[in-house]
């Protein structure tokens, strides 16, 4: 059996429900580049992304950190995609002068 993965259908339901059930302010949902490549990111790959201000590029790194959170309180209930436990995440901004 192959492990699970975040680019999968099983990995997209999950990344839908989570972000319909933590954020439900976001009536819409995810745009489609979110969608694709926040799996990506879960999925521990290395991603660049060039979008305009305000595309929601922040999104691709506060999802999986919801995400994180929302899993590794059961674990158990997320089979069909990894959990990371005990996840960290850095954030690394540019400042001026």
């Amino acid at each position: 059996m192959s492990q699970p993965r975040w680019i999968s259908q099983e990995g997209t339901d999950t990344l839908n429900h989570v972000v319909s059930a933590r954020i439900p302010q976001w009536e819409l949902g995810l745009w489609d580049f979110q969608r694709e490549w926040i799996p990506l990111v879960l999925d521990c790959q290395n991603l660049v992304a060039f979008t305009a201000t305000g595309d929601g590029k922040s999104v691709l790194f506060l999802v999986p950190i919801l995400i994180h959170l929302k899993l590794s309180t059961n674990p158990l209930q997320y089979t069909q995609v990894p959990v990371q436990h005990q996840a960290v995440a850095m954030v690394i901004t540019p400042t001026r002068g």
